[in-house]
């Protein structure tokens, strides 16, 4: 853990004040069960939800994979970010100042983040003044305003304009302190071909075209999407991949989605920037845009986290027909289901918005298929589908994708719907799907067990108590000893209490090793799992002396269980003094069980 660079007393800080349902709520869409928040986990794939937050305790769990931590953990995880970045974010959200420099212990792949992060923003800053303040920019706003972008639009998607110039952003960054080299890397401005020997030199990649932010889930700029006003090739132009931005993770305005998203239980994917931004005007915000590129399976990775379907809207013509079924082996062995909206001949969700209105809009969305349904439909409106080789064709095309639908219900109920509207026997397509391999079963990681499901129940209830702060009295623990317990993390979490000082009541946040080890990959899924679970004992102290005497006399009988094979081998060697030794030995322990089990 990179946590020199900070004070325990900021990170004990930064953990207590943030609320880390406010941060999981941003990428779960979660429901209350009693005291908790639960939704489908973020980190594995599954359709009833395990993933559990506790406002109360600050801390997240999941009961099917076992992930848990706290809220800085949390972020790590989500973000794939390393403990300085995912504090420094937390603390920013607080208003805690933090230094921007980074330790020694900071990897350099994390410092090139921060630093590509922070020149995206500087750039978007730059178009964004540009086109709000430009003289040179008033063909671009008038085109948005021809477009019917507004003005506080314009503002909340931070668009922007790039000058015709060949390096007119370069030297404002320049002035920003970044080297050309960073702002190369960033994908901002590309390198002239000249010869070797040569100095190098650079030119704006971005020209003469409206610039579109592109935000990840953490509102940061990680790229850009740049269109000509006129009929110049290309149309769009995107940001390279860096390490900060790929097209095929990154959905646009995916973060000003994602709750409205996570509300009604649905993301709608369109394909364009203006589709996505006409739809958020309209006052639509469950709405996001690919990138010029095909749905990816990272795309459903990432929507997963907050919704578990998603609408595409498609043209009626046959390119768009084709596009829709060729998101079948994408979507359905996924764990978000797939619906197809299609749009009137000539439409785009931007211009049906415009001359139909949102709630024309909304209906239609409303009206959307099931991918699979709408596979099967089409499939049926070829006019050879009413042959038997045109059936037979249908059921090629079909049998292979209900194959690798992975819950058994719904592959039951596409087969016998296939086999209907195809006027053919159920069991033969049974069948035929056998010949085919049989099913396939969702990709997912094996069986999780929990992390207590194995340990001893004794161990787990004293830590338990220890965790919620029950145990008021210091003095009843005395007796125990590390080597009472068995399972190496339960004893190394009891250590941690022991050295640190076993607090007296509080609550759990106040416990000082929940507070050190939240972030800890090897405890922290104990330490949750125990904190999750309500401590619900008549007499916790009682209770407490129970465990530590069963775990007493455990150790006893352990002992006395190698003494035992001591005593037959030094039998065996005719040692009689040894015997006689470790016989008394014996004897000492057996009196000793007896007393500690009274």
């Amino acid at each position: 853990m990179e946590r020199g660079y900070f004070s325990e007393d900021l990170i004990q800080r930064v953990r207590q004040e943030s609320d880390i349902l406010e941060w999981v709520s941003r990428h779960v869409s979660l429901r209350k069960a009693g005291q908790n928040w639960v939704g489908l986990c973020p980190f594995h794939a599954e359709k009833t939800p395990s993933f559990t937050v506790s406002p109360g305790k600050q801390v997240y769990h999941c009961f099917g994979c076992g992930v848990g931590g706290d809220v800085i953990g949390f972020l790590m995880k989500i973000d794939g970010v390393g403990f300085p970045q995912a504090m420094t974010v937390l603390a920013e959200r607080l208003g805690i100042p933090v230094l921007p420099q980074r330790t020694g212990e900071a990897s350099h792949a994390d410092h090139i983040r921060e630093e590509l992060y922070r020149i995206h923003r500087d750039a978007a800053d730059y178009y964004h003044a540009l086109l709000i303040e430009s003289p040179e920019a008033q063909r671009a706003r008038a085109y948005l305003q021809e477009r019917g972008i507004s003005d506080q639009t314009v503002k909340d998607f931070l668009l922007g304009y790039a000058l015709p110039a060949w390096n007119g952003l370069q030297p404002f960054l320049a002035k920003k302190g970044w080297s050309d080299g960073q702002i190369e890397k960033a994908g901002l401005i590309i390198a002239k071909d000249q010869p070797v020997q040569a100095q190098k030199r650079y030119y704006d990649r971005f020209r003469n075209r409206i610039i579109f932010p592109i935000f990840d889930l953490q509102k940061r700029v990680i790229g850009f999407g740049g269109r000509v006003m006129d009929d110049g090739l290309p149309k769009y132009l995107n940001s390279p991949e860096t390490p900060i931005f790929s097209k095929g993770n990154h959905l646009y305005a995916l973060e000003k989605a994602r709750e409205s998203a996570g509300k009604c239980g649905y993301l709608v994917i369109v394909e364009g920037y203006f589709d996505a931004i006409a739809a958020h005007q309209a006052g639509i915000h469950a709405v996001a845009a690919t990138l010029g590129t095909a749905l990816t399976s990272n795309h459903l990775q990432r929507i997963h986290r907050f919704v578990q379907a998603v609408k595409l809207i498609f043209d009626p013509d046959e390119a768009g027909i084709r596009a829709a079924l060729r998101t079948l082996d994408l979507i359905v062995p996924s764990s978000v289901s797939g619906e197809v909206v299609l749009l009137p001949a000539g439409e785009d969700p931007d211009s049906f918005i415009k001359r139909r209105g949102p709630e024309a809009f909304s209906r239609l969305l409303d009206q959307s298929a099931k991918l699979l349904d709408f596979a099967i439909q089409q499939g049926l409106m070829d006019p050879s589908a009413k042959t038997i080789e045109g059936k037979l064709k249908i059921v090629d095309q079909i049998l292979p994708v209900i194959r690798k639908v992975t819950r058994p219900v719904e592959r039951s109920y596409y087969l016998k719907h296939l086999a209907e509207r195809l006027g053919l026997e159920e069991r033969e397509l049974a069948a035929e799907m056998a010949r085919l391999g049989g099913v396939r079963t969702a990709v997912s990681n094996p069986p999780f067990e929990s992390p207590l499901a194995k340990m001893p129940q004794e161990e787990q209830i004293i830590l338990h108590l220890l965790v919620h702060n029950r145990v008021t009295d210091r003095t009843l623990i005395e007796p125990l000893e590390p080597e009472h317990f068995t399972e190496g993390r339960l004893r190394r979490i009891f250590n941690l209490y022991v050295e640190s000082g076993i607090p007296a009541g509080g609550g759990a946040l106040s416990n000082p090793v929940v507070q050190s080890e939240a972030t800890d990959p090897q405890l922290a899924p104990i330490l949750t799992a125990l904190m999750v679970r309500e401590p619900e004992y008549d007499d916790p102290e009682q209770t407490l002396r129970d465990c530590i005497r069963s775990l007493r006399v455990k150790r006893i009988r352990s002992e006395m269980k190698v003494l035992e094979t001591e005593i037959r081998d030094a039998e065996k060697s005719g040692n009689g003094i040894q015997v006689k030794s470790l016989l008394d030995r014996l004897v000492g322990l057996k009196k000793m069980s007896l007393e500690v089990g009274k």
